[in-house]
């Protein structure tokens, strides 16, 4: 691979993580726009929790196709923290059957997403892309 040239993989990483940053942008953009709902949380929380995960994903995305320094471990411990408030959400605020029967299946798929995180980051191609984009 040619010097600074981007990794394959990298890009479909920044690329998922950008769809998360739209997710959450879109679940911020609807709470401003939903009627008023009953919710068993604050309607602050909504904005609070979609606001931090878009800008969170955004700037992931970004620096890990920029190749910055720290992006490494800042989109690591973003997924680790990401996770920890989604299963704390999750158990805490979610209320309905359809949440109590889907665990099982919905653990799974997160320690799969977690797993194929960490793999792509350990790749050879794109730790050489990071350690060649020292800033």
């Amino acid at each position: 691979m040619s010097s600074n040239q981007r990794p394959t993989l990298l890009i479909v990483l920044c690329l998922a993580i950008l769809v998360f940053s739209v997710v959450h942008l879109s679940g911020l953009v609807a709470g401003f726009r939903l009627p008023e709902l009953p919710l068993s949380f604050p309607v602050w929380y909504l904005y609070l929790r979609n606001g931090i995960w878009a800008l969170v994903g955004l700037v992931a995305s970004g620096a890990l196709f920029f190749g910055r320094s720290w992006s490494q471990p800042f989109t690591r411990y973003g997924a680790l923290f990401f996770v920890i408030w989604y299963w704390g959400d999750r158990l805490i605020l979610t209320r309905s059957d359809f949440a109590q029967h889907s665990w099982p299946a919905t653990a799974f798929v997160t320690v799969i997403a977690l797993l194929a995180l960490f793999l792509i980051l350990r790749q050879p191609s794109i730790q050489s892309y990071l350690s060649e984009n020292i800033s």
